[in-house]
């Protein structure tokens, strides 16, 4: 995914990694415990800005990936406010065929978001 949101261009959008984060931490110095969250589960693994502002959520899957219920809810969710959502799939063992593949439906997605 790393090589894929360095290598995706586009003149009306930029695309950024969400980390979803929820861990516990603990302070070398005091021993105290705490957690450390980010995000929400289910959410996508890339959002979208377009010029203008209209945002797009992208979720990446594995070969074999299936959406969590979360991830059901978040693109639920989506839709229902008219937030733009594609998920992308990749291709077994084939990491450059996979690239130009997300280009392609990506690049095709956002011709219809304005």
């Amino acid at each position: 995914m790393k090589l894929f949101l360095a290598s995706f261009r586009h003149p009306r959008a930029r695309l950024f990694r969400r980390n979803i984060i929820n861990t516990p931490v603990q302070d070398l110095h005091s021993g105290q415990v705490w957690h450390a969250k980010a995000g929400l589960p289910g959410q996508c693994d890339i959002y979208v800005y377009m010029r203008g502002g209209r945002g797009v959520e992208v979720e990446c899957k594995s070969e074999k990936g299936k959406q969590s219920p979360e991830q059901k809810d978040w693109m639920a969710f989506c839709k229902a406010w008219g937030i733009p959502w594609i998920q992308l799939e990749a291709i077994d063992g084939d990491d450059a065929g996979t690239l130009a593949k997300w280009t392609r439906e990506l690049t095709e997605f956002l011709k219809g978001v304005e």
